[in-house]
């Protein structure tokens, strides 16, 4: 997302190379505007909570396919969107 307060992408340490390249390539295939590929770097087992408040929204999707509906909903709102990382942060972990 591009605009004012962006605060980067958070990386888990102990596996910030990996994370950092999947994170990384996600937002480069965002970019392309490639939703199959950005997904496919998710789990397969993916789940998305949209808040209720976002028009046009099921309360879940489930899987790569769920995602990229939702996704196709969310960028249906704009003429044009795009994703511009600032930097990314490593950060602890998630335990």
């Amino acid at each position: 997302m591009s605009g004012e307060g962006t605060q980067g992408a958070r990386l888990k340490p102990g596996s910030a190379t990996r994370n950092g390249e999947i994170v990384r390539s996600a937002f480069e295939a965002s970019a392309r505007g490639d939703l199959e590929g950005w997904s496919a770097l998710s789990s397969p087992d993916v789940e998305d909570f949209p808040r209720r408040e976002e028009p046009g929204v099921k309360g879940r999707y489930v899987d790569w396919d769920g995602r990229l509906e939702y996704v196709a909903n969310w960028h249906s709102g704009w003429a044009t969107y795009t994703v511009e990382p600032e930097r990314f942060i490593e950060c602890g972990g998630y335990e």
